[in-house]
């Protein structure tokens, strides 16, 4: 049994690292937290995704998302932290933290979370809770594993440092087994797709209004998407990728939150358009009905073209 830390004297408020409460700088430290797609997430959403995390087996989650977008961030999320689970692992068994906490073991999905999140901030405070984060962290029993990861943040980051220098790594993700890395570029991952909703609005009305945005369609004499450009798809009718020069901008615009466009990623999009030609070839008409229903929004897609 490895020996006892020594209890470690409380930290003034003075040493402890001060992070600005102010909205402007929490969307700014909240970008800086990135997942492997490119997406930042929040404290609610490491609440969701220990709901999931702690579910397993569940066919069907108890989980309901306020939208798309945050059920993309909590999934994607989810996603990196099984990834790394094998290297965070490392880090904690070298520091034999199940030993010292075995009550922990048996929520060790929460442990890897916490840590994640901690090694993605830099091991620096989080911002202040709202009210009602507080009340998920506590019906999540995240508050314990927490403030014990924060007790240790300095072994444990100097724990992680030793796992790369000893590789040769200048990352974590560069530990990772090759079939577990991300190789997408720094621009595709800025990339958004989803479709135009024509029940709410027109492909002319959404293009007048993406160039309001500073968003403009790519030139034809060009296939790669640029910063600030987007195309149409060509396959999928009034399909669009869009890459912004900064995501949020376009998450939280008008044109995303009023349902113009609805995000949907573009292998969702191939059977409804596959499906829809095949009624226009065979000049079928009369009423459509969809069985087994997996997906609100492909069936959204898929009568947005009938």
């Amino acid at each position: 049994m490895p020996a006892p830390w020594p209890e470690a004297a409380e930290e003034s408020e003075a040493k402890r690292p001060r992070v600005s409460t102010s909205p402007a700088r929490r969307r700014e430290c909240r970008r800086s937290i990135q997942s492997a797609g490119g997406l930042s997430w929040s404290s609610a959403d490491l609440a969701l995704a220990a709901t999931l995390l702690e579910t397993p087996h569940a066919r069907f989650p108890t989980v309901a998302f306020n939208c798309q977008e945050e059920k993309r961030r909590v999934f994607t999320l989810v996603y990196d932290v099984l990834r790394y689970k094998s290297i965070l692992n490392q880090a904690l068994d070298d520091l034999y933290f199940f030993v010292r906490y075995p009550h922990l073991k048996e929520r060790c999905h929460l442990v890897w979370l916490l840590f994640f999140d901690l090694y993605k901030r830099d091991f620096t405070l989080r911002d202040p809770l709202e009210p009602e984060v507080e009340v998920a962290f506590a019906r999540q029993g995240l508050h314990e594993v927490d403030e014990t990861l924060w007790q240790l943040r300095v072994k444990l980051a100097a724990t992680v440092s030793r796992l790369r220098i000893k590789s040769g790594a200048h990352s974590l993700s560069k530990l990772l087994p090759r079939h577990l890395r991300i190789t997408r570029s720094a621009l595709e991952e800025n990339i958004v797709t989803g479709w135009v909703n024509i029940f709410r609005t027109s492909m002319n009305d959404t293009s007048y209004s993406l160039q309001n945005m500073g968003i403009i369609p790519l030139s034809r004499e060009r296939e790669l998407l640029e910063p600030s450009t987007y195309k149409t798809d060509h396959l999928l009718p009034r399909f669009l990728h869009i890459m912004p020069s900064l995501r949020e901008d376009l998450v939280e615009s008008t044109l995303v939150k009023d349902n113009h466009i609805i995000m949907q990623e573009r292998t969702f999009c191939l059977g409804p358009a596959v499906v829809a030609q095949l009624i226009k070839d065979y000049a079928l008409s009369g009423k459509v009905a969809q069985t087994h229903v997996n997906s609100p929004i492909t069936m959204a897609y898929f009568a947005n073209l009938l």
